[in-house]
């Protein structure tokens, strides 16, 4: 009966940190990678360019 509860309980801990962590990171990862793909930006060379800028004055 007790291992019961503890699965049930194990199984619900285990769907709500999907729902809440899991597949909002996949999201935003996705996004991401659809702008990059649409845009053709490359999002890790901005800080590098603004760096870069900033020595140029």
């Amino acid at each position: 009966m007790v291992k019961e509860e503890i699965n049930g309980f194990l199984e619900a801990t285990a769907v709500m940190l999907v729902t809440s962590c899991v597949i909002p990171i996949l999201v935003l990862v996705f996004f991401v990678w659809i702008v990059r793909v649409i845009l053709g930006v490359d999002l890790g060379n901005l800080h590098l360019e603004r760096l870069r800028a900033r020595g140029d004055e």
